[in-house]
């Protein structure tokens, strides 16, 4: 329990730290200059979720980052462990990292506002109304050149065994014509289990699958949903 102790105690500390680079980025957004405002956005957001992962006691590695295609958004699809899956993606893949988060994330003071700076989108699951806005959102960034993250489970998975994928979350690549990374992700359930806030050590991994473009038979959404499915479960143990 000292380690959980430890770790939620800097965990809101650091936001408070944070703060000042919360505001410039803010100026920056507002004065329109953007490219200093993506630099210290992608910097802070890494160096942070990376010391959360130090200090939680979890050693990520990354494999397949030549397979990202350079210059174009990419939708990164994976599978869903835990709590850390997150920060692990933010901390392992390149540049800014949108992700689709449950609505409650929206109400978390100064989180909600890197949230937004990172272009992710808050959805309230239970309403369908609110559901097709938000993929309509996210279709619209993907086409604007942001690159997001999807966990098509739609929740975490309790055991670790790989869950059915929702068919409606690759119509955003169909949609939007950005190219998909299917993401294993592996580990990070060991440093904390669905339904506990104890952290634990673990080691975990993201295993970056061959990128898979929505043309041809892969413009059926339910061929591509096969498909990124079968990639992402191919490195599960």
């Amino acid at each position: 329990m000292f380690r959980t102790c430890i770790w939620f105690t800097y965990f809101w500390i650091s936001l408070i730290r944070y703060l000042p680079r919360l505001r410039r980025a803010d100026r920056l957004l507002k004065r329109g200059e953007m490219e200093a405002y993506r630099q210290l956005v992608e910097e802070n957001t890494h160096n942070w979720m990376a010391s959360l992962l130090k200090l939680a006691g979890m050693k990520l590695t990354v494999e397949g980052l030549e397979k990202i295609p350079a210059g174009e958004p990419v939708l990164y699809v994976a599978n869903h462990q835990g709590n850390f899956d997150i920060p692990c993606c933010i901390t392992g893949l390149p540049g800014i990292t949108g992700f689709i988060s449950k609505k409650e994330a929206d109400r978390i003071p100064i989180i909600r506002k890197w949230m937004r700076h990172m272009n992710c989108i808050f959805m309230n699951r239970k309403n369908p109304r609110d559901s097709v806005r938000a993929i309509g959102e996210a279709v619209e960034y993907l086409k604007e050149g942001k690159s997001m993250v999807v966990f098509p489970e739609g929740t975490r998975s309790a055991d670790g065994q790989l869950g059915r994928f929702k068919p409606g979350t690759l119509k955003l690549a169909i949609r939007s014509g950005a190219v998909v990374i299917p993401v294993t992700i592996i580990g990070t359930r060991n440093a904390m289990p669905k339904g506990s806030l104890k952290i634990r050590p673990a080691d975990a991994r993201l295993v970056l699958h061959d990128p898979l473009r929505p043309e041809g038979e892969l413009a059926d959404s339910q061929v591509l949903t096969e498909r990124v499915r079968e990639a992402v479960a191919s490195s599960l143990v």
